[in-house]
């Protein structure tokens, strides 16, 4: 029976989905997210605008400067004076043109990243002149057609520029001197299957007929008494849909009549919305983000859901000011609030969440998990690192402690830092911990020192040692992965074999910091460790040593520190490294290596 490890980490939950069962519903209507801020690298916690590339890369546009994002880090590009950069560092809308230039709309005209020429930055300003105005740079909203044209919409104009001729050509838009404009507003801009351009403004919704050349306007308060004209956002969805948001709600454009309709009238839920923007995800629901919540309209709109924050490890953060939404590729939904980047996965959650604050699930000792062993009873047994071992038996929702400190023998153990769990053929329970091991023996009810357990040899061997894992060979013996090498149990015997060092070559090579070690179908044992991989051939009492760095046919993986190993059904085996994942194929001692992120197939 094989015990699972996992590396002790700063702060992980415990996933878990097949053994409790106990009902979700009350927490389907709850968002889950991560926040993104300035701590973890974004330039600015004001997030405008969001892409994701054709390379999967993410860019988020900040109040100061454009950001890259890989899933780990941030790259920043800002406005540098005195060479060619981003024009501003003001950033209110993105676009990816043709080969993966990037168009960026910032409050001082639009700018182009050319990645295939080293990042090469080029700046073009809508209105040249000397009377130009400052209002008049700013580019409100983005949108390329499928020529490749660039439109752009400033305050008074929309304008289209050709990336060939790199020349704009501006039409004016309405624009009411007696209605004042909010320079801080930003606006969409949205091309629809006609090819009509529709444009959100201060003065209403106005439309581009592209036969004619004319501008058409419709004004929310033509037939909506006491409302005002601003239309912020315009949206068309996939049923052909014109939906306009303002600060004052939401409306559905009817073409044909020309009039909107307020989205309250259809839904209750949707009345009085400051509404900022809105997509629509893969699955035909519309994402209303306002300046306090995010409602999802179901497809048919028949019904609405409203969400005031999400939720996140021990918190429960409120939105502010959702301005952008982006959905990428992964269904992963991405907002742009005023209070930094939140990462939200829309897919249902495949595993349960248990932490020490779950209320459905009480006990656990700790959110530090360093080890998951289920047995064959569905009992689960969750070591941390710490504060003890955790025991659910199977249907229960209360977790059973055991640590040094339970005032119950039976439930004490020597040492709190569980980093494996193993239970052997002979029904024996076995803990590596930060001093040594300890064991509960089948048909007993309590723990003890191994070394206590056994007169054969002494507590020396394991005093002060981590030990990192434990599986049981084919022969029966019990292998420990030490930090001071490897340890070998033998039951008939009673003793303890130890190998702490090794001939590797002409040398001695020590083994330090063993942290697992695994037996493969044709009886060999393979050793991870800080100083390598290592093969272990019994029968022979021969080892052979793999490390990185060294060029000959093999030994090519690609970080000597190995913190995990598994065989596969087809005799492969899966090396976790301090540098990610390997693939060993024992028939031509080759490795493959798996970036990441990765997808692995069957």
């Amino acid at each position: 029976m094989q015990s699972i490890r996992n590396i002790p980490i700063s702060a992980i939950l415990l996933s878990w989905s097949l053994f409790l069962h106990t009902p979700v519903l009350a927490r389907e209507a709850e968002l889950y997210g991560q926040l993104i801020t300035a701590r973890s690298g974004l330039s600015q916690t004001g997030v405008s605008a969001i892409l994701q590339d054709s390379l999967g890369f993410l860019w988020i546009g900040t109040g100061e400067g454009l950001n890259k994002y890989d899933g780990y880090s941030f790259q920043q590009f800002r406005y540098h004076p005195d060479t060619i950069s981003l024009s501003s560092n003001s950033i209110r809308c993105l676009a990816e043109g043709r080969e993966g230039t990037i168009w960026v709309g910032t409050d001082f005209g639009l700018s182009k990243l050319d990645r295939l020429r080293g990042y090469l930055w080029t700046n073009y300003l809508p209105e040249q002149g000397d009377l130009a105005r400052l209002e008049d740079q700013v580019i409100y909203a983005l949108q390329l057609d499928e020529q490749g044209n660039v439109w752009v919409r400033t305050e008074r104009t929309r304008s289209i520029l050709d990336p060939d001729t790199e020349e704009f050509k501006s039409y004016e838009l309405f624009y009411d001197e007696l209605n004042p404009s909010d320079r801080e507003e930003s606006y969409s801009m949205v091309l629809d299957s006609t090819g009509y351009m529709w444009i959100g403004t201060k003065d209403g919704l106005q439309a581009l007929n592209p036969v004619s050349g004319d501008h058409l306007r419709y004004s929310l308060d033509g037939n909506i008494a006491s409302i005002s004209s601003n239309v912020r956002v315009v949206f068309i969805d996939r049923n052909g849909r014109i939906w306009c948001g303002s600060d004052e709600g939401l409306f559905l454009f009817h073409r044909g009549q020309g009039i909107f309709q307020e989205a309250g009238d259809i839904l209750p839920e949707l009345g009085n919305l400051e509404v900022l923007s809105i997509i629509q995800n893969r699955q035909g629901e519309l994402l209303i983000g306002t300046n306090e919540s995010l409602v999802k309209i179901h497809p048919d709109l028949s019904s609405a859901q409203s969400f005031k924050g999400f939720n996140r490890p021990d918190i429960h953060t409120l939105f502010t000011n959702i301005i952008a939404q982006y959905e990428d590729a992964s269904e992963i939904l991405w907002l742009g609030t005023s209070v930094g980047l939140v990462k939200i996965d829309q897919k249902k959650p495949k595993f349960g969440l248990i932490n020490t604050q779950d209320p459905d699930h009480a006990g656990l000792s700790s959110n530090l998990v360093s080890s998951v062993f289920q047995d064959e009873n569905g009992d689960l047994w969750v070591g941390t690192a710490g504060m003890g071992l955790n025991l659910f038996t199977s249907g229960s929702t209360r977790a059973i402690q055991f640590n040094t400190q339970v005032p119950a023998a039976s439930r004490r153990l020597s040492h709190d830092y569980i980093h494996a769990i193993y239970r052997d053929r002979n029904n024996n329970l076995w803990l590596g911990t930060g001093n040594g091991v300890i064991l509960m023996k089948a048909g007993s009810n309590r723990f003890q020192r191994f070394c206590e357990s056994e007169t054969n040899f002494s507590c020396e061997i394991f005093e002060r040692q981590h030990v990192y894992d434990i599986f049981e060979d084919s022969e029966g013996q019990i292998w420990f992965a030490a930090s001071n090498g490897i340890h070998i149990y033998d039951p008939a015997g009673g003793i303890v074999r130890s190998i702490r060092q090794i001939h590797y070559g002409s040398e001695m090579l020590k083994l330090q910091d063993v942290y697992c070690s695994r037996g493969d179908i044709e009886g060999r044992i393979w050793i991870g460790s800080s100083v390598g991989l290592i093969k272990y051939i019994p029968i022979e009492d021969q080892f052979e040593v793999f490390q990185a760095g060294i060029l000959n046919r093999t030994s090519n993986i690609n970080s000597n520190t190995v913190f995990s190993l598994h065989v596969d059904s087809r005799g492969d085996l899966w090396i976790g490294t301090a540098s990610g994942l390997n693939r060993f194929n024992t028939k031509d001692n080759s490795f493959e290596f798996f970036g990441d992120p990765v997808e692995l197939s069957e």
